[in-house]
């Protein structure tokens, strides 16, 4: 092993990346071992070293690791890199002025080694894109210097609050960001000596280009937009797998970067989103570390995470206190653990013990003592059973002097908690503030795991706002505690699935929004909140309409909080197929250029056969689609009909089981394929007969695919009459059975009114599938049975029209007078349809058309007319 004797082998290691377009140049005879020895480093004897210390970190042996680095941070880079990360691990930890200054030193030391330190060239010629010959060390240098920069980008936000710093760590974030994209360009396992030396710096690159794609994709759009103005670009599902790439792989970052995933996972992806995060990817991932280390301190706390993001709370606490017995080298680690132990309790309403953790932060923990001191507060009052005492009240008074600025601003859940300090001052009482602390910390997404855990917070949610109505009417704040209380209602009636009462509840705080006190959060939440609620009920629409209402919601607390959670609720909503098929063919491209194939010749090709695969995929391929899931189901269901005679059927209806899961299937298939959606769900009523009336198109798919959203999400079969034809189609009956479909009779309509049931008609029939057109004009003559039928069940009628039907399947339009001549004289539908194209799809559910008992058979046609 060769011990460092200058670092002049870092000397041009930062001038020599080309710019985005070039391709670095390494000469691989420069990474013998003769220019190690000039250099005086052994870069693999450094790498296993550096290995050797990082697997002290998990095995919590803290102190030895941050004594050993120190002492050796002069002997490589690699060592001066694990210096600068375990210093500022220290930093974060107590936020103490000397740990952040000796950590700012250790990271100032590490850059110094990874550039130029005599000649004036290296920045400038890197800043001029100017080619020179890189070897693999320089690489390495490249690599160290980036992440260096970075930690010292996020030390200079806790450092100083100062306009001059955040601008400074600002630019040291952009040029890192650069740094890693052009290092990505450039990671070839061919330009290294060994595949050690690789698997090192490919976990290093992935890594931090993971990272940065994960954060800045899951940034609020508003800062997404100036970012990209800056030059920052992120895509989130990319992120994912860089970083788990570097988690799984052998290099030096791997732990690292598995720590981002699992905060990602666990935490961000939680707390500022909508419990979005891959739980089972996180366990998976746990558990494969902690085979390697039992007893690591971090990733135990992962798990426990994990047990408590699946309301294990009692066992997640168990987890936490064994994961402080087994480190005790940093007792400010401990304080991770005490915060989550903290939340266990309140989740579970024990507030004694939830106002102890919350006390020893206060003692211990410097993050943000004006939260840990509201905390407090907060969990005494609900332990006293919300009666303020001198105590309580001093601890209130105490939150607006502990405030602490961090990147030059006011830390925002401090903000909240003093201006509920403000509310409980002036009238000695808040409305439930643990609970709606619950809410902002998205700990409802935790309940939803214990059904009876979110029923009992609902009856205690429903008895203060009892209370709230009898004896606090003259509050000053009485109108902000009552909207609280709504909030609280509606979010957890969704939970709960009582979707009309959470819109009953969040509609109320929207209209009162005017009786709330400056800046409150009360109805850019309910707005929010209404958005889950219709995305819970696959209306993108409309949940579309309420995102971009709460974007437009302006200076209120928590702001940036909700972005977040606005955001991650855009990407929730389903790529449709199309979306998918066009990425792949972006990545196709990207792949078939980087393999320099004569893409001109290809392009010639796609243009000459291209009439001629969309022909081939309109007329057959498409169409064989939906064809082979219709003939599908019926063979599912004959199979299940048969096995329902071997056996007990499960439930006291035959078909059941059988029809949910075709439910389920179908709706599947709607939502890749259309990204079907449905508006007016919530107008079928959930017992009682309806008549749905509806628009025929050439295939009643969106019927299909509206019948499958009926049945789960209003637990209502729709019964249907259908042409004669139809029973005539081989392969079908057994369908048709499970479904009930019934000849087209008026005595059989009424009858199965009268017997409560929905029903689903359409007067255009197989004449309006055949011979309408993209007008969609209503094809009915004088049929006029339906409404005759509804009359004389006194039953309510509901519209219904499908947006695009028309456009995902067609009717050929060749020929069409003479077709519909013989379609009159013999019934024969013999136009061809083809289609199936993958287009968006709304279905419309109109207000419902009441029974009028003094309207005409003809009044009635007219008015569903005008309402379809």
């Amino acid at each position: 092993m060769y011990q460092l004797k200058s670092n002049h082998i870092f000397e041009d290691a930062l001038e020599s990346l080309d710019d985005d377009d070039q391709k670095l140049h390494i000469n691989k005879s420069s990474t013998s071992s003769k220019s190690y020895e000039e250099s005086g480093v052994d870069l693999n004897q450094s790498l296993i070293e550096c290995e050797q210390i990082t697997q002290l970190i998990f095995e919590n042996r803290l102190n030895e690791a941050l004594k050993r680095t120190k002492e050796q941070e002069n002997r490589s880079l690699y060592h001066s890199l694990c210096h600068s990360s375990i210093s500022f691990m220290q930093a974060g930890m107590t936020f103490n002025q000397d740990d952040i200054e000796a950590s700012i030193q250790a990271l100032r030391h590490t850059t110094n080694m990874s550039k130029k330190s005599e000649s004036y060239r290296s920045w400038i010629s890197f800043g001029l894109s100017t080619k020179s010959t890189m070897t693999e060390y320089e690489l390495h240098a490249k690599l160290v210097y980036a992440e260096a920069l970075l930690i010292r980008a996020l030390l200079t936000f806790i450092q100083d609050q100062g306009l001059f710093n955040f601008i400074s760590g600002a630019l040291k974030i952009k040029e890192c960001h650069d740094l890693f994209i052009k290092l990505a360009k450039n990671n070839d396992p061919s330009r290294f000596s060994s595949k050690t030396s690789y698997e090192h710096f490919d976990s290093g690159v992935r890594m931090g280009n993971g990272a940065f794609n994960l954060m800045i994709a899951n940034l609020p759009q508003r800062i997404i937009r100036c970012l990209e103005f800056a030059g920052f670009s992120g895509d989130k599902d990319f992120g994912i797998k860089e970083l788990e790439k570097s988690a799984m792989s052998k290099g030096l970052r791997a732990p690292l970067a598995a720590l981002l995933l699992l905060g990602y996972h666990t935490y961000a992806a939680h707390i500022f989103g909508n419990g979005d995060g891959d739980l089972n990817k996180a366990h998976t991932l746990v558990e494969y570390y902690l085979s390697k280390n039992p007893n690591s301190y971090l990733f135990l706390v992962f798990r426990a995470r994990l047990q408590t993001l699946h309301c294990r709370l009692n066992e997640a606490i168990q987890t936490y206190e064994y994961a402080i017995r087994c480190q005790s080298d940093w007792k400010n680690l401990h304080h991770i653990a005490y915060w989550e132990i903290l939340w266990c309790h309140v989740l579970q309403l024990e507030w004694k013990q939830a106002a102890t953790m919350a006390e020893i932060l206060l003692k211990e923990n410097n993050w943000s003592k004006a939260t840990s001191c509201y905390l407090l507060a907060t969990f005494q009052f609900e332990y006293n059973n919300g009666i303020a005492t001198d105590e309580i009240s001093q601890l209130y008074k105490r939150v607006p002097e502990l405030k602490i600025r961090l990147a030059g601003k006011s830390i925002p859940l401090e903000k909240y908690a003093i201006k509920q300090c403000e509310h409980f001052l002036a009238q000695k009482w808040l409305f439930l503030p643990a609970l709606e602390l619950v809410y902002l910390m998205n700990g409802f997404y935790i309940l939803v795991h214990d059904q009876n855990k979110l029923q009992k917070t609902l009856d205690i949610v429903n008895n203060a706002i009892k209370d709230l109505e009898v004896n606090h009417q003259n509050d000053q704040f009485y109108a902000d505690s009552y909207g609280s209380g709504l909030l609280l209602r509606g979010v957890l009636h969704c939970f709960l699935h009582r979707y009309d009462e959470a819109h009953q509840a969040l509609d109320e705080i929207i209209n009162m929004s005017k009786e709330f006190d400056e800046k409150s959060l009360l109805t850019a939440n309910a707005l929010l909140e209404k958005a889950m609620v219709y995305i819970e009920l696959k209306q993108k629409q409309k949940a579309n309409e309420y995102l971009q209402k709460a974007i437009e919601c302006k200076e209120y607390q928590l702001e940036s909080r909700l972005h977040f959670r606005i955001n991650a609720a855009m990407q929730k909503k389903k790529k449709t197929l199309i979306m998918v098929f066009n990425q792949a063919i972006y990545y196709l491209l990207t792949y078939l250029e980087r393999s320099n194939l004569d893409l001109i010749y290809l392009t010639w090709l796609w243009a000459l056969f291209k009439p001629l695969c969309l022909l081939l995929l309109s007329l057959f391929l498409l169409p064989a689609t939906i064809l082979l899931f219709i003939y599908g189901s019926s063979l599912f269901c004959l199979i299940y009909k048969h096995w329902n005679r071997l056996k007990a059927a499960y439930s006291d209806d035959l078909w059941y089981g059988a029809l949910k899961t075709l439910a389920i299937l179908w709706e599947l298939q709607g939502n890749i394929w259309h990204g079907y959606e449905v508006e007016g769900l919530e107008h079928i009523p959930t017992e009682g007969p309806v008549l749905i009336v509806f628009y025929h198109g050439a295939l009643p798919i969106d019927f299909y695919y509206l019948f499958a959203k009926i049945w789960l999400y209003r637990n209502r079969r729709v019964r249907v009459v259908a042409d004669k034809f139809v029973f005539k189609i081989p392969g079908l009956g057994t369908l048709l059975e499970a479904l009930e479909i019934q000849p087209s009779t008026s005595a059989m309509c009424k009858s199965m009114l009268e017997e409560g049931h929905v029903l689903a008609v359409s007067p255009g029939g197989v004449r309006e599938a055949l011979f309408g057109d993209h007008n969609y004009q209503l094809i009915w003559k004088e049929r006029r049975g339906f409404a005759k039928v509804a009359i004389e069940a006194k039953t309510a009628i509901i519209p219904m029209f499908t947006k695009n039907v028309r456009e995902a399947v067609r009717a050929m339009t060749f020929g069409r007078r003479f077709l519909s001549y013989i379609y009159e004289k013999t019934r024969l539908p013999l136009v061809p349809i083809y289609g199936m194209f993958p287009v968006k799809m709304i279905t419309y559910l109109g207000e419902p058309i009441p029974y009028d008992p003094d309207v005409t058979t003809e009044a009635l046609v007219a008015r569903v007319k005008i309402s379809l």
